[in-house]
């Protein structure tokens, strides 16, 4: 915009100042203001706007300040104003509606960020350019609608940087928050399952054993998928050989298939150590009776879910006479444990060292150890830690005693199974039976009886070898134990345990539950109600429900024993 110079009426000559208050017509400003006369002379006196309006009829207020250029910002000089870029970010050409430029320092910066930039790691940021309208889309997904979104790939639910809290994506009722119920499940996404739970016995006592027998032992038990499976040695009919079956129960204690039995070749006692489930066939450990002179010797074999042999039929581990102590699934293969005999001239001519056997799913032998500094080893057992490694326990005797008793030993091992850690004794006192260790996160639970007959279950940190929690499961009255055993089923840890605590002449069996901390939940429950003695209980979680249940050598009424069992039901809050 052109701007005009203000004069002074005062200054104008007479024949200017006639001109232009003359009555002779209206005179065009633009004629006016062609040629002014300006008189030098004459001094400037300030005439008030308003009347310069009235008399000349032409707008005299002032477009801009008198001492500042248009459309410049005040610290920039007029002279400067036309080679500047910007004064506003207005004043710049934005890619898009979506990403607009900036103006910094009068000169326009193109855009580094989307100015829908939330700042959240965990959404993808966008625009829409036709109405700049801003979206946010996050980077997991809630597939099943709860309002909790699935972490990251390689990261855990709720952990920083996940983007996502959810454990279970596909399930709407599994999401932090959520209640917990009995479904071996966890619920809440603590990482712990069925946590607040209890466990009570259910109201019958069942015979499971292998119909036809003339008495029965429990060999050893795990879950499977929709049941449990039992090792049970038993004298059939007419025979004085011990058998061996493998047997497929249901969640209803109903048999699943046709027991399988490991038989009795070359006419041979038969017992049975140990089971691991794989996810689709077990590894099964027994001893068998050597062809030729005295002694056992170790086998395994694989068998399927329907309870058929699988592979190569059953082989022979370590070498005859060594004693086969139980079998784990590692997660890629499955690992036995043996006992051996060594001459020992400093004890009473025998010495136990563990060894162990890794073995492929397809039941080849792959390797064997000698655990290094495990000596004088009775009841040795091995569970897998989450980290990698395993936790080693063992009854370490010098075998001079007349009471076949020892010193609990507790030690980490690494994968390779070559390098023993630190040996600790985590108890004082000497112990007659010890279970076989269970690992649940940092902790191993071991449970153990003395000499003297009390039971202690520790929870101890498997590196260190320190006590983390002790809990004694008698409920009063002076009572012996005998058979204990830990089972860790989701956030609660199960102790089974015979003892003669109601009337002193017979054991009875238990169970007692526990939190990870050792906390008693609720009173120890009797299991068994037999005349005769109870003993030797195992306990198993129930495959596909979040029960147990216990089996255990009964000899009611003082008749042969035979295997029972009782179930254990998951009742939560």
């Amino acid at each position: 915009m052109r701007r005009f110079p203000r004069f002074p009426l005062g200054s104008l000559g007479p024949l200017a100042l006639a001109g232009l208050l003359g009555c002779g017509g209206r005179t065009e400003p633009s004629d006016v203001f062609a040629s002014p006369t300006i008189d030098a002379a004459a001094p400037e006196t300030p005439i008030d706007a308003s009347a310069d309006a009235i008399e000349t009829g032409i707008d005299a207020r002032p477009e801009v300040a008198p001492d500042v250029a248009p459309d410049v910002a005040p610290d920039v000089a007029p002279d400067v104003a036309e080679t500047l870029e910007c004064r506003t970010d207005a004043d710049c050409a934005s890619p898009s509606a979506c990403d607009v430029a900036r103006c910094v320092g009068h000169a326009c910066v193109a855009p580094t960020t989307s100015r829908c930039d939330d700042g959240d790691p965990c959404t993808v940021d966008g625009c829409e350019a036709a109405t700049a309208t801003c979206t946010h889309t996050s980077v997991t997904p809630d597939v099943d609608g709860d309002g909790h979104r699935a972490p990251l790939a390689g990261t855990l639910p709720g952990a920083p940087g996940a983007c996502g809290d959810d454990c279970d994506d596909g399930n709407a009722s599994v999401h932090p928050g959520a209640r917990e119920v009995c479904n071996g499940v966890d619920d809440d996404c603590n990482a712990l399952v069925d946590d607040g739970v209890t466990y009570v016995a259910d109201g019958g006592e069942r015979l499971v054993a292998p119909p036809g027998t003339q008495d029965s032992l429990v060999g050893a038990l795990t879950p499977y998928s929709g049941g449990f499976a039992a090792l049970i040695d038993s004298h059939p009919a007419g025979t004085s050989l011990s058998h061996t079956t493998m047997t497929l129960f249901d969640a209803g204690l109903a048999r699943r298939a046709a027991d399988h039995d490991l038989g009795d070749l070359f006419g041979r006692d038969a017992f049975g150590l140990g089971i691991a489930w794989a996810g689709d066939r077990f590894g099964v450990t027994w001893l068998r009776g050597i062809e030729a002179g005295d002694g056992w010797e170790s086998r395994f074999a694989l068998l399927d879910a329907s309870n058929r042999l699988r592979g190569p039929g059953d082989v022979a581990l370590f070498e005859p006479g060594w004693d086969t102590t139980g079998v784990i699934w590692t997660g890629y293969d499955f690992l036995v444990t043996a006992t051996t005999l060594e001459t020992d001239p400093t004890s009473l001519g025998v010495s136990l060292d563990l060894h162990a056997a890794h073995v492929s799913p397809l039941a080849v032998p792959a390797s064997e150890h000698a655990l290094p500094g495990a000596v004088g080893v009775q009841y040795p057992s091995l569970a897998p830690r989450p980290d990698g490694g395993f936790v080693v326990a063992w009854n370490e005797s010098d075998f001079t005693s007349a009471i076949p008793a020892g010193h609990l030993r507790v030690a980490p091992i690494d994968e390779g199974l070559t390098k023993l850690g630190a040996v600790r004794s985590p108890l004082g006192t000497l112990v007659t039976f010890q279970s076989p260790p269970v690992v649940v996160g940092s902790r191993a639970y071991v449970a153990t009886t003395s000499v003297d007959g009390s039971l202690t279950v520790v929870a101890l940190d498997p590196d260190t070898g320190g006590v983390a929690a002790t809990a004694t499961p008698f409920h009063g009255g002076a009572s012996i134990a005998r058979d204990p055993g830990v089972t860790p089923i989701g956030a609660r840890v199960l102790v089974s345990w015979a003892d003669d605590h109601d009337d002193g002449a017979t054991f009875e069996v238990y169970v007692q539950v526990y939190d990870l901390a050792l906390g008693p939940v609720g009173a120890p429950q009797r299991i068994s109600h037999a005349v005769g003695h109870s003993r030797r209980p195992q306990l198993t979680a129930i495959g596909g429900t979040a029960d147990a249940v216990v089996l255990w050598d009964d000899a009611r009424n003082g008749a042969r024993a035979q295997v029972f069992a009782r179930k254990l039901l998951c009742a939560a809050p």
